[in-house]
């Protein structure tokens, strides 16, 4: 089995390229989706955030409140940290895990998209990593548009992350993704059906 991390900054098209390897027949994970399992209700990530974070975290449903725990981590550099350092650890089991069972499933190729591949040093479990890329203005039109959040939030987010230049250095593949979805569809594609 071959696996291959998808990562790239908010906004660059991560979560349609994983869809797009998908349709060709990957079996995929998605970081951000464990990151939702890994701090679920009653887990113990979640009374650690609730212990470091307050209750302004808890939303009225009793699950944690993913755009309150944002604005907090992403204006304090040391309350992100606090926060990767619960939530990471208990991310890469739940990948590595995931990977296993693709693997003992006899999977051709295992994908797993993760916008802090480097920052959560996850890459070691990757064969290969491409990186999804989009120039600024673009990224910043996507969030805007997907999440309805403020343009200066937008920019917080996207400042926070590792540079592109740092990504597309330590990666194998890039996949510049400044057009509309049939243009990535073809560009995926061609990747694919390089590697695999």
């Amino acid at each position: 089995m071959i696996t291959i991390a998808v990562t790239g900054g908010m906004g660059s098209g991560k979560t349609e390229t994983i869809q797009i390897m998908q349709a060709l027949g990957a079996a995929t994970i998605s970081a951000d989706a464990l990151g939702h399992a890994a701090y679920a209700t009653g887990s113990d990530a979640f009374y650690e955030l609730q212990h470091a974070f307050g209750q302004q975290i808890i939303a009225s449903d009793g699950s944690i409140n993913r755009q309150q725990l944002g604005a907090i981590v992403f204006a304090d550099q040391e309350k992100r940290k606090l926060l990767e350092s619960i939530v990471w650890p208990r991310i890469k089991t739940l990948l590595e895990e995931g990977l296993q069972r693709n693997k003992e499933a006899c999977e051709t190729v295992s994908a797993f998209e993760a916008a802090v591949l480097f920052e959560a040093k996850w890459n070691d479990i990757a064969d290969t990593i491409w990186t999804v890329e989009a120039p600024y203005d673009q990224r910043l039109k996507r969030i805007i548009a997907k999440t309805g959040m403020e343009e200066h939030a937008a920019r917080q987010r996207i400042e926070a992350q590792l540079t592109p230049e740092y990504r597309i250095k330590h990666s194998d593949k890039v996949i510049c993704n400044n057009g509309n979805l049939n243009q990535l569809r073809h560009k995926v594609a061609e990747l694919w059906n390089a590697t695999v």
